[in-house]
């Protein structure tokens, strides 16, 4: 299939689609969990892949054999150039094996070459950074190799309107925005069919690049699924836990877990979950910290107090325990501590009720569907009532 970009498509967070059937509403869900989750992916997220295994796992594909000549060190100058425009080297290249066919076109058959394979890689870079944002968008319906509109209009209604709810810089706001076969993968896959579309039997696209990543030795589900990394020391002791504190005669809500160092000495802090850091340095009254977007689990967290400057860069993919700081007494604090926080979503911390409960999610497995519903749905339990009745809302 000519895989055509397409600037006036919107992508697809695509896992749960609603499909009216027969006049009612039914759920169509993606049974394949690593496909779902690379979906709702950043185009920032590595998964685990360095530039260097990238490149040596990429060599023979598309333009990295067409335009590079296999050149490994032309290919990492090309991925490090990618990554600085904020797209995953891992996405980009894995996009490229499974459409990049047609040495005649730009990088990921995006568009005619903008310049050297650098320059154009990097315009396309942008383009992709800037269709992640697009909000405006739909879904590609419609083949540019394939005029007949055969997708069923409710189908498309509910699809379309599934859309309006993705969140920016997701890789499926790319990839399903930029070409039918993707959207038909995930909204409607009787579309792949030749008895459907007329045409051929078309290959699912995302499922191609996930299994890509996978055989690479990329991580696309963020982990073992098993409880997160405890922050830090386990010697350590938990001095102020989430909710509701009285602090110097005021009552104020405390939206994370602190973590005092044993006899005040600095400890190591320790990423709980697989991820990419979003945030490393000074951060007011936070002191140094971390943040890091989780791949393991699809939550945030911050690592506040640091002693000295943070061992991370912005970026930069991180590993379920991987050693990121240290215990300290920077910013707004009276002593030698950690204070730890999750939350949903980058501007969620510090809020009131809107973080989690650092206890409840540490002692939590992500390796069950069921049991993840069942947290957050006792979660949100937790919060509602926390806020109704204004206590603090611990559970012992």
């Amino acid at each position: 299939m000519q895989f055509y970009f397409q600037k006036t498509k919107q992508l697809a967070h695509a896992i749960v689609g609603f499909l009216i059937i027969g006049g009612n509403c039914t759920m169509a869900v993606i049974d394949d969990e690593g496909l779902k989750k690379f979906i709702e992916s950043d185009i920032s997220d590595g998964f685990g892949l360095s530039i260097s295994e990238v490149a040596e796992q990429a060599k023979e594909y598309g333009r990295f054999s067409e335009w590079l000549n296999s050149d490994v060190a032309r290919i990492k100058e090309v991925l490090q150039a990618v990554k600085d425009e904020g797209v995953s080297p891992a996405f980009f290249a894995s996009y490229e094996k499974t459409e990049g066919y047609n040495s005649s076109w730009g990088w990921l058959n995006h568009t005619s070459p903008q310049g050297s394979p650098l320059e154009d890689a990097i315009s396309v870079a942008q383009w992709i950074v800037e269709q992640s944002n697009n909000m405006n968008d739909s879904p590609a319906w419609i083949d540019f190799a394939n005029y007949k509109d055969f997708v069923p209009e409710d189908v498309k209604q509910a699809g379309n309107a599934h859309y309006e709810s993705i969140s920016k810089g997701s890789i499926g706001r790319v990839v399903i925005a930029g070409t039918a076969a993707a959207t038909w993968e995930v909204y409607y896959p009787k579309g792949l069919l030749k008895e459907y579309n007329g045409v051929q039997d078309y290959g699912k696209p995302l499922t191609g690049m996930k299994d890509t990543i996978k055989t690479w030795g990329g991580d696309i589900e963020g982990g073992d699924g098993s409880k997160p990394c405890f922050p830090t020391s386990s010697e350590s002791v938990l001095t102020s836990p989430w909710g509701y504190r009285i602090l110097d005669g005021v009552r104020d809500f405390h939206a994370g877990a602190d973590y005092a160092s044993p006899s005040g000495t600095s400890q190591p802090i320790y990423a709980t979950q697989y991820g990419t850091v979003i945030q490393s340095g000074w951060l007011g009254s936070a002191g140094n910290a971390v943040t890091i977007k989780h791949s393991g689990d699809r939550y945030y967290s911050r690592y506040m107090h640091m002693i000295d400057t943070p061992l991370l860069e912005v970026g930069e993919q991180v590993s379920k325990c991987q050693h990121i700081g240290n215990t300290g007494n920077t910013g707004n604090s009276r002593g030698i501590h950690l204070h730890f926080e999750i939350a949903p979503s980058e501007s969620e911390f510090g809020k009131n009720g809107n973080t989690i409960d650092p206890e409840l999610y540490l002692d939590m497995s992500f390796s069950d569907d069921k049991e993840k519903s069942k947290y957050k749905y006792w979660l949100y339990s937790r919060n509602t009532n926390m806020r109704r009745m204004g206590v603090r809302g611990r559970v012992r």
